[in-house]
């Protein structure tokens, strides 16, 4: 399944652009025009999220062989997934720029929006906070998946 193992390759390279495009931004353009792109366009967002989450899960059952089914790419899928999160980060946030533009709120929220829009605060606090220990972790894991696929990380 080596379809899977080039898709896998380009949305780890894709997650390494979006998470040194803070960093390094200032030195390569390219990356803060596609951090813009993706931040900016729901559609690109909604098919880099949809190809991570699509990738996660036929790594997951269809690992690159000898790899055991379900632990074969486990650092390749929790890389994956964190793109996924990004994603769906940008997404959520997309939605609640959408719904709400200028809006201030009076009194309470229901509960389950609360919840859900800390829940969305938080992870990204998370992720911006660490985007380039991420990225570097993810580029660790792409090299590694590059020079060895056939390798069992476990």
């Amino acid at each position: 399944m080596y379809q899977i193992y080039v898709l896998t390759i380009v949305l780890l390279f894709l997650a390494i652009m979006l998470f040194f495009s803070d960093y390094y931004g200032w030195k390569y353009i390219t990356l803060l025009k596609f951090k813009n792109y993706i931040d900016t366009h729901t559609v690109a967002s909604a098919v880099l999220t949809g190809a991570s989450a699509l990738a996660v899960v036929l790594n997951t059952f269809f690992p690159v062989s000898p790899g055991p089914v379900l632990l074969g790419e486990l650092f390749v899928q929790i890389a994956l997934f964190v793109l996924f999160l990004y994603g769906m980060n940008v997404l959520f946030r997309k939605k609640e720029e959408s719904e709400e533009p200028g809006k201030i709120h009076h009194g309470e929220e229901e509960p389950s929006r609360r919840h859900s829009s800390f829940v969305v605060e938080r992870t990204h606090t998370l992720i911006e906070t660490h985007k380039r220990n991420i990225g570097l972790c993810i580029s660790l894991i792409t090299l590694m998946h590059l020079i060895y696929p056939q390798g069992i990380l476990i």
